[in-house]
C-alpha cells in the first residue's frame, strides 16, 4: 500500500509512522516540515496535546511518551465534578516527534485538489484539521506556561480540565463571550 498524509500534526504524524511500522510506503505533506541540513523533518508542533491515557490502544502507550500524568482531572461545569478517565497525559511532543520520522517520506509543500491519482498513491488520508469557513465558529485558546510555584500560589489545580467559574476580576477584563480555564502540569 501506498498512501499520501496531509498534514503532519501529531495525528497525522502517528498515522503515517503506524502506516509505515505496517510496511506501506508513506508521503507526509506539509508545508511547515523544516529543513534541517537539506532534508526535511517533521514540523514543530506549538500546541499542547492532552489525553485519557486509559483510552489510548496498547500500541499507542507504547509509542506516545507523557511529559506528565495527573491521577485526576477537576472540572466546574458550574459546579465541581472529579473526571472519572484515569491518568490524564500531556503528551512530551519533542520526545514524540523524534519517534515518528524515520520511514515517512516528508515533502515541505501543500497540496491542493489532493487525489490519489494526481500524487500516484493508492490513497490520501487528510489530516490538516478544521477548515475554515466563512462564519463559522472558532475555538481558540490562548496558554500560559507557569513555573508550578507560581500557578500553586495564584490558587490553580495542577489538573484542571474546564473551569468555567468566573474569573475574580473576570468583569475588568471581559470582553468577548463565555470562557474557561485549563492548567495542566507539563513535567517541567
Amino acid at each position: 500500500m501506498h498512501i499520501a498524509v496531509l498534514g503532519l500534526g501529531p495525528a497525522g504524524s502517528v498515522l503515517a509512522h503506524r502506516a509505515v511500522a505496517r510496511g506501506w510506503t508513506v508521503d507526509g505533506y506539509d508545508p511547515a516540515c523544516r529543513d534541517t541540513d537539506g532534508s526535511p523533518t517533521l514540523p514543530e508542533w506549538r500546541s499542547t496535546y492532552g489525553l485519557p491515557v486509559a483510552a489510548l490502544p496498547d500500541w499507542a502507550n507504547s509509542l506516545i511518551p507523557f511529559s506528565s500524568v495527573s491521577p485526576g482531572l477537576s472540572a466546574h461545569t458550574p459546579g465541581h465534578r472529579v473526571l472519572d478517565y484515569g491518568g490524564y497525559g500531556m503528551v512530551d511532543r519533542t520526545a514524540l516527534r523524534e519517534r515518528l520520522v524515520p520511514g515517512i517520506r516528508l515533502h515541505r509543500r501543500r497540496v491542493d485538489a489532493p487525489t490519489a491519482r494526481t500524487l500516484g498513491v493508492d490513497a490520501v488520508i487528510d489530516c490538516r484539521g478544521v477548515v475554515d469557513r466563512p462564519g463559522s465558529v472558532r475555538q481558540i485558546a490562548y496558554g500560559i506556561f507557569l513555573p508550578p510555584e507560581t500557578a500553586q500560589d495564584a490558587g490553580l489545580a495542577t489538573s484542571e480540565f474546564m473551569d468555567w467559574r468566573p474569573s475574580p476580576r473576570a468583569s475588568e477584563h471581559r470582553e468577548g463571550g463565555p470562557s474557561f480555564l485549563y492548567v495542566q502540569d507539563l513535567g517541567d
